[in-house]
């Protein structure tokens, strides 16, 4: 009887120890990164050209104070950044200063997995790509306009960069047969990082054009080039 006493009284002791000593893994669930995609071609502030948009694997709820509590790349550097966008499922980083080509583990602090009794913080690591440091088009686009009573056929192109042009820098839009539809001599309206190319008569929708850019060159560069290419109107 006494041996069976003792064994109870112990059980109930470690009972009591555990129940002291809950634990917090299970009161606060992990928030977890689903995906990271990286924009190092964005023009929402002129600090932060690249963002970091960070989606996670569940709903979570932010502290009013949540905040990017550290930065740091691959190569031990410290940085500051921004937090912004604050979602139910996802979030947007921005790091000033930003050295491209490197990996960045960034600590958020102020989240909770929905339903969590406090919040913690969430590790996310990005890798951001080196840069393409070539001019390149990047978009075009066909247009036709009814303006002061005559029709206007353009061609608007944007770069992935801000560009310069020499005064005789020209745009030749051709079809597939070797038809021009500009010339050395066509108006072309120059504008930041994108020009808009006055066409002598109209494209035809659907169809594969060429195009040659001559003398351009992105913003900085020490040397002019000529991009060369192909576009459906």
């Amino acid at each position: 009887m006494k041996a069976n006493k003792k064994f109870l009284t112990a059980m109930l002791a470690a009972c009591m120890v555990i129940t002291a000593f809950p634990v917090s893994a299970s009161a606060r669930p992990a928030v977890k990164v689903e995906k990271v995609t990286v924009d190092t071609d964005n023009d929402d502030y002129d600090d932060y050209k690249t963002e970091i948009e960070v989606e996670f694997a569940s709903k979570v709820q932010w502290k009013r104070d949540a905040k990017i509590s550290s930065i740091k790349d691959n190569k031990g550097e410290t940085y500051k950044g921004r937090l912004t966008d604050l979602d139910d499922d996802e979030c947007e980083i921005y790091i000033k200063n930003i050295k491209y080509g490197r990996t960045y583990t960034i600590k958020i602090s102020g989240v909770k997995k929905r339903g969590a009794s406090s919040y913690g913080s969430v590790t996310v690591k990005a890798k951001v790509p080196k840069l393409d440091g070539r001019l390149k088009v990047k978009e075009i686009e066909y247009d036709e306009d009814y303006d002061d009573g005559m029709m206007e056929y353009t061609v608007d192109i944007e770069f992935n960069k801000k560009v310069q042009h020499k005064s005789d820098s020209y745009i030749i839009i051709k079809d597939k047969n070797g038809k021009s539809y500009s010339t050395k001599d066509t108006y072309v309206d120059w504008d930041d990082d994108e020009c808009e190319v006055f066409l002598s008569k109209g494209l035809e929708y659907g169809k594969t054009y060429t195009y040659e850019i001559v003398n351009v060159r992105a913003k900085g560069d020490k040397s002019y080039q000529t991009l060369k290419g192909n576009f459906r109107a």
